[in-house]
């Protein structure tokens, strides 16, 4: 399952995709950045998150 998430702490009961908003946008219309975490069933992150 893919989810879009604002923060990189943002909660996961794992087994997901996080799509983490970036700062960028096309013309202040679309969001089109997104950084990529996976989340697994016992809720490790890949890649780590930034500490």
């Amino acid at each position: 399952m893919f989810r879009v998430a604002s923060t990189f702490d943002a909660a996961s009961s794992g087994n997901e995709v996080l799509l983490l908003k970036g700062n960028w946008n096309d013309r202040f219309t679309w969001i089109t950045q997104f950084y990529v975490t996976v989340v697994d069933a016992d809720g490790t992150r890949t890649p780590a998150l930034p500490a």
